[in-house]
């Protein structure tokens, strides 16, 4: 941080701007995702578990990936299981570790989703960033991920 952590009205304006295409295209992803009785939350999961090796990841990692608390990871992980989208597996040597594994019905689901969702990202993200700035604008956000990346100070 600089010594002077003032910002201006301009610099506010811009961060309420981001913050209101953040959640207005989330929004309209939902909006997009729950034609299929679908959240976000549990989108991302098919996500990272379709891109996973071999479909799976231990429970803890999928939390990770998600940028979810492991409570909050086990109750979407519970309420997928009960659709048939994924499924537990126990690990062959260490009880303490869960692995969460797409079923085939999760991949149908992911695949029949997926092109929409897609879509949808490039209608409402993509097309309104200036193909010229894009990696500016990539750049921009690693560094905001970056900056994110500590844990929750106490006073901020």
């Amino acid at each position: 941080m600089s010594s002077d952590d003032s910002i201006t009205p301009s610099q506010y304006n811009t961060y309420r701007h981001w913050r209101l295409a953040a959640e207005n295209v989330d929004a309209c992803l939902n909006r997009i995702l729950s034609h299929d009785e679908l959240s976000m939350v549990e989108m991302r999961v098919l996500i990272i578990l379709n891109d996973a090796p071999d479909m799976r990841l231990r429970m803890s990692d999928l939390a990770s990936d998600a940028n979810h608390s492991p409570s909050r990871s086990s109750h979407t992980i519970t309420r997928m299981e009960a659709r048939g989208w994924v499924k537990r597996l126990p690990h062959e040597t260490d009880r303490r570790v869960i692995y969460v594994m797409l079923t085939s019905a999760g991949k149908a689901l992911y695949d029949k989703v997926s092109p929409r969702y897609r879509s949808a990202i490039h209608r409402w993200f993509v097309d309104a960033i200036d193909p010229d700035r894009m990696e500016a604008f990539d750049q921009d956000m690693m560094r905001i991920i970056a900056a994110t990346n500590y844990s929750l100070t106490p006073g901020l």
